[in-house]
């Protein structure tokens, strides 16, 4: 009975030693808070993009140059370029660009654009493409250009722009 007594006054000693500290002790209180919707960074919507252009060489030129613009504002942002140039018999397609402005304000930029010999047809034309990825980005008048290696008979390239267009900022 002495161990019964001396075992229930040391645990009535420890518990109010726990209740005692436990007034002292500061609390911490949680709310919960209200979930709101966000907007997520980073996702601007993109709208498809393609355009193609029609470059015409005329008799007695060995260069052509034409283009398009991009809406106000807008960026278009260039991931494909393709095209086919038919020029006379013998004729080479030097070389072909497409000079963008990045921004208002900036400078032009010409990207060069990689172009195979494809075929000959005997009496019709010598044909030549073009296809090429790319990243490049543009504000206002897009414009291409192509360069062949003689000035005699006519030619033409057509080039087509793929890619797609976001708002500027």
């Amino acid at each position: 009975m002495f161990m019964r007594k001396n075992l229930l006054v040391a645990t009535s000693a420890l518990l109010s030693f726990v209740a005692l500290i436990a007034l002292l002790t500061p609390s911490t209180s949680y709310s919960q808070t209200k979930v709101q919707n966000v907007n997520v960074v980073g996702t601007v919507p993109k709208v498809p993009f393609q355009e193609e252009v029609i470059l015409v060489f005329g008799a007695g030129n060995n260069g052509t140059n034409g283009g398009f613009m991009v809406p106000a504002g807008r960026r278009l942002i260039i991931e494909h370029v393709s095209g086919l140039a038919a020029l006379e018999i013998g004729q080479r397609l030097k070389w072909s660009r497409i000079s963008t402005l990045a921004m208002a304000g900036g400078t032009q930029v010409a990207h060069y654009l990689a172009t195979t010999q494809q075929a000959s047809v005997a009496g019709i034309a010598d044909y030549y493409v073009m296809s090429q990825p790319m990243l490049a980005y543009a504000v206002g008048a897009v414009e291409i250009a192509a360069f062949r290696s003689d000035v005699a008979g006519t030619g033409q390239v057509n080039v087509s722009v793929s890619g797609y267009l976001v708002a500027v900022p």
